[in-house]
């Protein structure tokens, strides 16, 4: 299933793909600064998404009260090349495969959708 992605993310996943081969700071790469993005777990929400990966830390150290995020440089996975360019990128349905069957609301639907033809049939 192709999800896209806020423009936010978007900028983030741009500016990491414009940085440097090594990667990119994590304070470098808040590019809107919120009050979502002020504590660095932006960071953490794209590396468990698979679109950032951690590639190490930076040898300075900054201010104490700033985020451990901020202090790592992150690189683009290749799902994260597919983000950055497109605004889009695959994410897989948990459990979901073409032989599972559809339970729950969408499956009494399709319940009554057949008794339906079914009975047009006759």
């Amino acid at each position: 299933m192709l999800r896209q992605i806020e423009p936010a993310t978007w900028k983030v996943l741009r500016a990491a793909k414009r940085a440097q081969p090594g990667g990119a700071l994590g304070r470098d790469l808040r590019v809107v600064p919120t009050r979502k993005t002020k504590d660095g777990t932006f960071l953490d929400a794209l590396v468990e998404a698979g679109l950032l990966e951690v590639r190490g830390t930076s040898g300075k150290t900054a201010s104490e009260d700033e985020a451990v995020q901020f202090q790592q440089k992150y690189a683009l996975t290749e799902r994260g090349e597919h983000a950055a360019e497109f605004g889009e990128f695959e994410v897989e349905m948990p459990g979901a495969t073409l032989d599972t069957p559809v339970t729950g609301l969408m499956g009494e639907l399709y319940k009554t959708l057949a008794a339906a033809r079914k009975s047009r049939k006759k």
